[in-house]
């Protein structure tokens, strides 16, 4: 996603630089072993050397998951500890459509944010 100066499309884009920096090497040392154990601990190498799921982002889509046997069982379980916990604790239940009109996701500002991640908009009859 690009950004320019003062929100103002017509200059040009500007470059992004990222950086961190610490107050002490200790600091930068345990930096780096989080890194390191994040890596280690990322979802999308694990679901995929646990045989948990898959993501098949070129012939279906980034981010819509496949749910294998033993993933789907883990995924089961922790939504039914979820609902359990929620209902126990007072919360009702909410279920939403996952698709909707356009104007939806204009209005809550997601069509403008994640507009090139998300599908384009379906043509419905009479609409």
């Amino acid at each position: 996603a690009g950004a320019y100066w003062r929100g103002d499309e017509t200059r040009p884009m500007l470059q992004r630089i990222y950086g961190t920096a610490w107050s002490t090497p200790e600091e930068m040392t345990a930096y780096n072993e989080f890194k390191l154990e994040a890596a280690r601990r990322d979802h999308r190498k694990l679901g995929k050397d646990l045989n948990l799921f898959s993501i098949q982002q070129e012939e279906v889509g980034g981010g819509l998951v496949f749910w294998h046997p033993k993933g789907a069982l883990m995924r089961n379980m922790i939504e039914n500890f979820w609902k359990d916990l929620h209902l126990q604790r007072g919360y009702d239940l909410l279920y939403t459509p996952h698709v909707g009109k356009a104007d939806l996701w204009k209005t809550s500002g997601h069509a403008d944010f994640y507009a090139e991640n998300m599908y384009k908009p379906i043509q419905v009859e009479d609409e």
